[in-house]
């Protein structure tokens, strides 16, 4: 019984102790619980490490300053004032914060991309960026790009230094036959560039060009300087042709290597892909000129001429858009002729024949002062200050070769006929009006002043010194147009009064000049050629085939237009 007495008794006095420090720790010790998000946040308390959140501690009483810091987040700090019993609770939720990479790299220079994207700047660079765990890429030229994975805590600097392998690179240049083929890669979004520096290693090409054969080749880049030859080789087609009439003269003209070749047509003959032209033409029929594409399959083409419904030596007055009309022509037949003097100076040999397949309208007099004021005064364009006051009638002169071709393009316009300067074959058909001699009258100059204004007696009267024809005309210098006899087609003045500019470039030699009468030569140059002779002629000059050329305007050069039909 005692016993059990003693045990109640002691039972009583622990409660009674247990109470007691409860209470006593409830009244009088102090205590900090500090939770925060996320958790796992070390705490501190006067920069003492206490624990990780959530956390629950005895603090003594006082000011305290309370630390509570995450990896990648910013630091929390707070003073906090304890007295006895206390129970202080904290909440905190850290905010992102932010560190610093410092980067360099060897070799330094190197572009540095993180999370994927490019920075601004090159190593060595310091860059700011959010806590937390980043990748990071480093490269450079000609060098293998190296990463890795990086922690970035909150308000520290981490240095960061990677080395970047040497990447062997070589220079590619691609030597292409024509040089003007493309070139790409084939796989490869890149653009080719010459000279273009690559990673060793191997690449698909592809080179191509309209009208050859595509090349695609795999090519092994080495170190150092690459320049592989690449031929592409000329796609070709059949061509065949089923002309009316059947007796036609057809030609194919095309670009084969940079070269324009010319060649008769055959049945079947082989033709580069592209563009090329085919000119068909016959005795009376209308001359076909054009341009069609081939292809690696062949072409089959129907040509058919039509007949020339023409008046020979009918003369034309084409009406102009502004009023008026255009210069007087005269139709001239179809037919050949034998152009130049084989017992004339180089220039006028070889003699050749020249064959017309169609006719065409020539002016029947040289171009007018009035017919020139039209196209002057509609564009408008001054005229020469020394015929301001000329005769209206005399033979338009004090012109450029440009500007006669410029009133030509400008008849061309008001007419809606193509209008041009003769080709000297032309000009010389003409002429001649089917005469064989030296003049087309005939070969001697004893009636040079029946159809033509020279220098003669006329002219000598007012230069003394000058050899002059044995003759009279009645003008010292330039005459109305049509004021001596025509030649056989009809046309004024082919000799004398002006001298006439033609569409060739200088002086062409004939041995290579086309034989159906188009134009010798070069298309551009700094001279052009002029036929007939002047009012200031008396000899070879007014001759038939001599020839002459320059470069500039002068008061005894005019001209006369062909038309075509």
């Amino acid at each position: 019984m005692l016993h059990n007495r003693s045990l109640v008794v002691a039972i009583a006095v622990f409660v009674l102790l247990v109470i007691g420090y409860s209470l006593y720790r409830w009244l009088v010790i102090a205590s900090l619980s500090v939770n925060s998000v996320p958790e796992g946040a070390e705490v501190s308390l006067d920069g003492k490490r206490i624990g990780l959140t959530p956390l629950q501690t005895d603090v003594p009483t006082g000011v305290h300053l309370l630390t509570v810091q995450h990896t990648y987040y910013r630091v929390y700090r707070e003073r906090v004032e304890i007295d006895t019993g206390d129970k202080l609770q904290r909440l905190v939720s850290l905010e992102t914060g932010t560190g610093e990479l410092e980067l360099l790299s060897n070799p330094k220079g190197a572009w540095v991309e993180i999370d994927g994207e490019r920075q601004t700047g090159r190593t060595p660079m310091r860059v700011t960026v959010s806590g937390g765990s980043h990748e990071l890429l480093m490269g450079h030229a000609e060098r293998k790009s190296a990463g890795r994975i990086v922690d970035v805590m909150a308000d520290r600097v981490t240095d960061v230094n990677l080395d970047l392998p040497i990447d062997p690179h070589g220079t590619l240049n691609v030597q292409a036959r024509p040089s003007d083929a493309k070139i790409e890669f084939v796989g490869l979004e890149q653009p080719y560039t010459p000279r273009m520096r690559l990673p060793v290693g191997e690449y698909g090409l592809r080179v191509s060009k309209p009208g050859y054969v595509t090349q695609e080749l795999r090519y092994y880049l080495k170190y150092g300087d690459s320049a592989p030859t690449v031929e592409l080789v000329r796609e070709f087609g059949a061509l065949n042709l089923n002309v009316s009439p059947a007796n036609a003269d057809v030609r194919v003209a095309y670009k084969h290597n940079g070269e324009l070749r010319v060649e008769a047509y055959v049945a079947g003959m082989q033709v580069p892909t592209g563009e090329f032209d085919v000119q068909a033409r016959a005795m009376l029929y209308r001359t076909s000129n054009k341009t069609y594409s081939m292809t690696g399959a062949g072409r089959k083409l129907d040509i058919k001429l039509p007949m020339m419904d023409v008046e020979v030596g009918a003369v034309i007055k084409d009406p102009l858009a502004i009023g008026g009309s255009a210069p007087e022509l005269v139709v001239v037949p179809a037919g050949s002729f034998m152009m130049g003097n084989e017992n004339g100076p180089p220039s006028e040999r070889p003699a050749r024949r020249v064959t017309f397949t169609q006719p065409f309208a020539v002016g029947r007099y040289e171009v007018t002062i009035a017919d020139y004021r039209k196209f002057a005064d509609s564009i408008p364009r001054p005229m020469p200050l020394n015929l301001e006051r000329g005769e209206e009638q005399w033979p338009m002169h004090l012109v450029s070769w440009e500007e006669a071709t410029a009133y030509a393009d400008w008849l061309s316009e008001q007419t809606s006929q193509r209008y041009r300067l003769p080709t000297e074959a032309e000009w010389e058909y003409v002429a001649r009006a089917g005469s064989a001699t030296r003049f087309s009258f005939g070969d001697s100059l004893e009636k040079v002043c029946d159809y033509a204004n020279v220098a003669d007696r006329s002219t000598g009267v007012v230069y003394r010194d000058w050899r002059v024809a044995n003759c009279e005309d009645g003008f010292s210098r330039l005459a109305p147009v049509g004021s001596r006899k025509p030649n056989a087609f009809g046309l004024f003045d082919t000799s004398g009064n002006v001298s006439e500019w033609v569409q060739e470039c200088g002086m062409p030699q004939y041995r290579t000049a086309p034989s159906d009468g188009s134009v010798a030569g070069r298309k551009s140059c700094d001279s052009h050629g002029h036929r007939g002779g002047s009012w200031d002629s008396s000899g070879d000059e007014l001759s038939t085939p001599y020839r002459n050329s320059a470069s500039s305007p002068n008061q005894d050069r005019g001209f006369r237009l062909v038309r075509e039909m």
